[in-house]
């Protein structure tokens, strides 16, 4: 057996079938499922405020939580596996989801999850706890009373890059260019697609 530096065997890297962790890409839905999954975004009440719908495909089929009917040409779908999307609903864990990179995402009337839905459920309800309106209120009241300027800079800075990108297309030739000043004036490494 060879050793890394360490003194460790060296960490196994062969591609492994999703069913060793549990996931299965043909597994439907369960009728119990589907009211887990109902129940927990319906219950973030800041999300109907932005979007329409959340469409699950899971095992080839799809199952839709309609959320807001004002809102029906936005929505999301995300194909999962069972297995890891209901761990995640139960857990109140899905920016593990997103993070994975494995699930497949369709943005319908949006050109991005944020900030229709990635902040509504990763860090408002599933992170903050925040469920209702009046929760989220209370959410954000609570970072202005414990950093009022950072909270403050932060909403401003928030309001100006939505705005920057609702004005100007991507393929605008000093978008790239505006996002690099953009990084810089953080101090941050300019992102790959700048």
């Amino acid at each position: 057996m060879r050793c890394s530096s360490s003194g460790r065997p060296p960490s196994d890297r062969r591609p492994r079938e999703p069913g060793e962790f549990g996931d299965d890409w043909s597994e439907p839905l369960g009728q119990e499922d589907r009211k887990k999954i109902a129940a927990y975004f319906k219950n973030m009440q800041a999300l109907a405020s932005k979007l329409g719908f959340v469409r699950l495909r899971v095992g080839g089929r799809d199952f839709t939580v309609d959320l807001n009917d004002k809102r029906s040409k936005y929505g999301v779908t995300f194909e999962a596996p069972r297995g890891s999307l209901m761990t995640a609903v139960e857990y109140e864990v899905f920016d593990d989801l997103l993070i994975g990179n494995f699930m497949k995402t369709t943005l319908h009337g949006m050109d991005s999850l944020y900030p229709w839905f990635t902040p509504v459920v990763a860090k408002y309800a599933d992170n903050g706890r925040a469920y209702s309106k009046v929760e989220v209120v209370k959410y954000f009241a609570e970072y202005l009373r414990r950093q009022p300027r950072n909270f403050l800079l932060h909403q401003l800075e928030n309001q100006a890059s939505d705005c920057f990108r609702t004005m100007v297309p991507k393929d605008a030739k000093f978008y790239g260019a505006a996002k690099r000043v953009y990084f810089a004036l953080k101090g941050l490494p300019p992102p790959l697609d700048a």
